[in-house]
């Protein structure tokens, strides 16, 4: 036995506080963790642990809500195109709609923005439609004989115009206060050069004396006048 050398570890005996480990010795089964040692390349992370500061999120886990966007229902005032109406009762309707599909601010701006695209262009197909009609009427009148006789298309188009005011004059007679603005009427509705309307306005300014209506009858109770008579006067 060496006096003066290191005795031999008695068996079993627990290793001395501070002493560094044995050289390639397995590390005691169920030992905690040294603090602040490096965790063992490969090892499992711990059941429950906390995630790392930072650490990207696990695969399948639900996006956190962005920042500034408001929870689904929940709507702030959204962006209306310039020119574009919506009345209260449709925000309120959309609101509803917005809240069932499960949208959130941006995703119904979104949703507002498609719908006010697809109405500008509606809008814009039936100018486009109107205008093509508008062009389609004025052909066929042109091509009518009667209103490229006589003085000629201009001119029969003004016997025309002076048929819708005098029309207006008769009706203001009759209707007083709810009397229609007819001119304004055939404009707005786009109808006022429907070949309908044109002939219309032709043959009753041709049936209509400057002193008012032709009664059928000469002065002095001669003859009765036949309705084509009346319709197409001879001059």
């Amino acid at each position: 036995m060496d006096m003066y050398g290191d005795p031999a570890p008695t068996e079993g005996a627990a290793p001395t506080e501070g002493a560094a480990p044995t050289e390639g010795a397995a590390p005691t089964e169920g030992a905690a963790p040294t603090e602040g040692a490096a965790p063992t390349e490969g090892a499992a992370p711990t059941e429950g642990a906390a995630p790392t500061e930072g650490a990207a999120p696990t695969e399948g886990a639900a996006p956190t809500e962005s920042e500034g966007d408001a929870a689904p229902g929940a709507f702030t005032e959204f962006t209306i195109p310039q020119g574009m109406e919506v009345s209260e009762d449709r925000m309120t309707s959309f609101q509803s709609f917005a809240t069932e599909m499960g949208m959130d601010q941006t995703q119904a701006q979104k949703a507002i923005d498609y719908f006010s695209e697809m109405q500008a262009l509606d809008a814009t197909g039936m100018q486009d439609r109107l205008a093509s009609q508008a062009k389609e009427n004025v052909d066929r009148i042109k091509a009518m004989k009667a209103m490229t006789s006589g003085d000629g298309f201009e001119a029969n188009v003004g016997k025309a115009n002076t048929g819708i005011t005098q029309a207006q004059t008769q009706i203001n007679r009759i209707f007083g206060a709810d009397a229609i603005d007819l001119g304004k009427h055939l404009e707005d509705s786009g109808i006022g050069n429907d070949p309908a309307i044109m002939q219309l306005a032709y043959v009753y300014a041709s049936t209509i004396s400057e002193d008012g209506f032709v009664t059928g009858q000469g002065g002095g109770g001669g003859t009765p006048k036949s309705r084509e008579d009346a319709l197409y006067p001879v001059k």
